[in-house]
């Protein structure tokens, strides 16, 4: 419980993690094709947002790594991307994961990740249990369709996880929210036919 917070949406999370640990004229440093909350609460923290290009519409790994300066203090990739539609295979994401500063906040957001079907892909979470800078944002939103609720989750190392805590308002996700997530979560035969019904009509589209 101490490495898990929960809130109005994972994009309410995300804006409290710029929110902690983003300042004035530092960086934040998004890809090309970014989450557009993102680029909104850094502006909103009056930092600087830099862009790294992309390959094909993907994450560039190397691009983001060679953007790296003194002053970035966090990197968002959503992963798979969101508008995109495209994701970064494990093994860059570990590459990512290996070298980006450790006083640099690397959050991975994985609102899609349920619907990725591919053997070289990650959802990511057991970043949160061995680095001590990465947070993994998830959303009950998508797959498990519970949008209008607003009820999404962190999760990550203890310490970035208290401070988050510090941050957010007490009652920023509300008991029905949080009922309806704790019992979809419970329904994984509703995943399953969520992931089936998208891939298949994802080829007819």
């Amino acid at each position: 419980p101490d490495r898990i917070v929960c809130g109005n949406g994972s994009e309410e999370l995300i804006g409290i993690l710029m929110r902690c640990y983003l300042g004035e004229n530092e960086q934040l440093l998004l890809t090309q094709n970014h989450f557009v909350m993102c680029s909104i609460y850094g502006a909103g923290q009056g930092a600087k947002v830099v862009l790294a290009p992309e390959k094909e519409f993907t994450v560039d790994v190397d691009a983001l790594l060679e953007r790296i300066t003194p002053e970035t203090r966090v990197i968002s990739v959503a992963n798979p991307n969101n508008p995109t539609g495209t994701y970064v295979p494990a093994t860059d994401i570990a590459r990512l994961v290996a070298e980006v500063p450790k006083n640099v906040l690397l959050i991975l957001d994985g609102a899609y990740a349920e619907y990725v079907d591919r053997d070289d892909f990650d959802d990511g979470l057991h970043w949160g249990d061995s680095t001590s800078n990465v947070v993994i944002t998830r959303t009950f939103s998508k797959i498990y369709g519970l949008a209008g609720l607003r009820i999404g989750w962190a999760y990550g190392p203890a310490p970035i996880i208290e401070v988050m805590n510090r941050l957010r308002t007490p009652f920023n996700a509300n008991g029905s929210a949080l009922a309806a997530a704790a019992a979809a979560i419970t329904d994984q035969a509703h995943v399953a036919m969520s992931r089936e019904h998208t891939a298949r009509w994802q080829e007819r589209i």
